[in-house]
């Protein structure tokens, strides 16, 4: 008997990690939306506030989400959590925690990602301002935001897939960060440091990158003028199928792929490579132990 006891015990929390709680609850207004852990949200645009919850049971208890100011903050209790609750999640075999919250709100200004965290938008995200910030291995992916300034973070292993429409795009990747951006921005400043890879595509009117590290980025599409600043013997810009008509490039160690046709400036030291086509007046402010190359 007492073993029966015992095995029937052992059971409990298998039984808890294998069923699920749907918690939904409205909310006063907020346009802000900062989630971490392990959280999977799916952003529906509605004229409401409200959240719909999915998660196992052993974690309800724990699960915080709530709204401060104009900010939802969804977050899991990960130091309350009794020990029988975390060894169900360890282990190599262990299942990721069943962390689902569906998002109902009409219009979003601001996201912000750390941990484990995921974000899908199921409409298009349209604001005056728009920022997102991603850390830890925090994804948000499918997204369309048409905005008048759009500013990207993002760090550690984080990754984003963004199309966007703006009149001014700020971009800030570092760490092992992987960005994928289809855009159309009168002016784009993308600052690429650390490991961090960024591919580009679309149309930008001006545009600035700054290369540190071994950053690596590639750039597509069409503008009016490109300057470059890069530092960082294994940093690398591939601006070869992005078509402008003048380029400056100051570089101490950076590879640069470009396309130019009327203007090309150039600052090179250390070791920079610098490989153009196209027939631009070139000016030469200084190349010092540096190549220059034309297609």
């Amino acid at each position: 008997m007492k073993k029966l006891i015992m095995g029937t015990l052992a059971l409990v929390p298998l039984i808890l990690f294998g069923q699920r709680r749907d918690i939904e609850r409205d909310f006063s207004a907020f346009d802000v939306i900062i989630a971490s852990s392990n959280f999977s949200i799916t952003m529906n645009q509605d004229e409401n506030y409200g959240v719909k919850l999915t998660v196992d049971d052993a974690l309800q208890d724990y699960v915080q989400c709530y709204v401060r100011g104009n900010t939802l903050y969804l977050d899991l209790n990960e130091k309350s959590l009794p020990k029988e609750v975390r060894k169900l999640y360890r282990g190599k075999s262990a299942p990721d925690p069943v962390l689902n919250a569906v998002v109902y709100l009409p219009a979003l200004s601001a996201l912000s990602l750390t941990d484990e965290a995921t974000f899908t938008a199921l409409d298009p995200i349209e604001s005056d301002h728009f920022e997102v910030t991603l850390s830890g291995s925090a994804v948000a992916r499918n997204l369309s935001v048409d905005a008048a300034t759009v500013t990207i973070v993002c760090d550690k292993r984080s990754n984003l897939d963004l199309d966007v429409i703006c009149d001014e795009l700020n971009l800030k990747a570092s760490g092992n960060a992987k960005v994928n951006l289809d855009l159309d921005t009168k002016k784009l400043i993308a600052d690429n440091s650390g490991s961090a890879s960024l591919i580009l595509n679309g149309d930008a009117d001006d545009v600035e990158i700054i290369a540190a590290n071994s950053s690596a980025l590639t750039l597509g599409g069409t503008g009016f003028s490109l300057i470059v600043n890069g530092s960082g013997t294994f940093s690398k810009v591939d601006a070869s199928k992005f078509h402008v008509l003048t380029a400056s490039i100051a570089a101490s160690g950076t590879s640069v792929n470009i396309s130019v046709d009327d203007e090309l400036e150039l600052d090179l030291s250390k070791g920079a490579t610098v490989l153009y086509a196209g027939e631009p007046q070139v000016k030469i402010v200084r190349i010092e132990n540096s190549s220059v190359l034309r297609h």
